[in-house]
């Protein structure tokens, strides 16, 4: 899970909500790649993730 932020007109909010992520599963019959896709969900474990999601209006 993580938090929300939200950016409004030059302010910026923490709003204390957590955003809820869900479960990811894995399939263990892949092998391509393996040790590329070990390395990257070692990072993601150790460092996460941040994803930005922009909504602009073209009226303003």
């Amino acid at each position: 899970d993580g938090d929300r932020i939200t950016l409004d007109g030059g302010e910026l909010r923490h709003e204390h909500r957590a955003v809820s992520a869900g479960h990811v599963y894995v399939d263990g019959l892949e092998i391509d790649d393996s040790r590329g896709k070990i390395r990257d969900r070692r990072h993601l474990a150790d460092d996460g993730v941040i994803i930005v999601t922009l909504v602009l209006d073209g009226q303003t």
